[in-house]
């Protein structure tokens, strides 16, 4: 709002309908901000999950035969060290992400060997280079 200058949002659904007229954002300094990462998640150990689109998970899955943590760390690890860059547009779809998880190392390895602005988008610049 031009007014307070505080950010306001509101949600429409598909429809048109909305959920929630507005809501305010909190500041950064709010008690009440609460903030909810979802790329490169750091689970148990030195794992990481990620959210990718079913897609690019059945691409993955059907080039690999798994999305099981080893093989798909493995996979990233060993492509990302002959990868070159990549010029693919990030997904605009809009779908259910599912989660895959992956080592510590194989993330940072794809984060450094791609240029993707999301998870998402760095695992299908990934896939694509298995593709090719």
């Amino acid at each position: 709002e031009k007014a307070s200058n505080k950010k306001r949002f509101s949600i429409t659904t598909v429809a048109g309908a909305k959920i929630q007229p507005y809501f305010d954002v909190p500041a950064p300094s709010s008690p009440n901000l609460y903030f909810f990462r979802v790329q490169g998640e750091s689970i148990a150990g030195n794992l990481i999950r990620l959210w990718v689109l079913p897609r690019t998970a059945k691409g993955l899955e059907r080039i690999l035969g798994t999305l099981n943590t080893e093989s798909l760390s493995s996979a990233i690890l060993s492509t990302v060290a002959e990868s070159t860059d990549i010029a693919l547009p990030p997904s605009s779809t809009v779908e259910e992400p599912i989660s895959v998880i992956i080592t510590q190392e194989a993330y940072d390895a794809l984060v450094a060997g791609f240029q993707g602005k999301s998870d998402e988008h760095l695992m299908e610049l990934f896939l694509d280079r298995l593709a090719h």
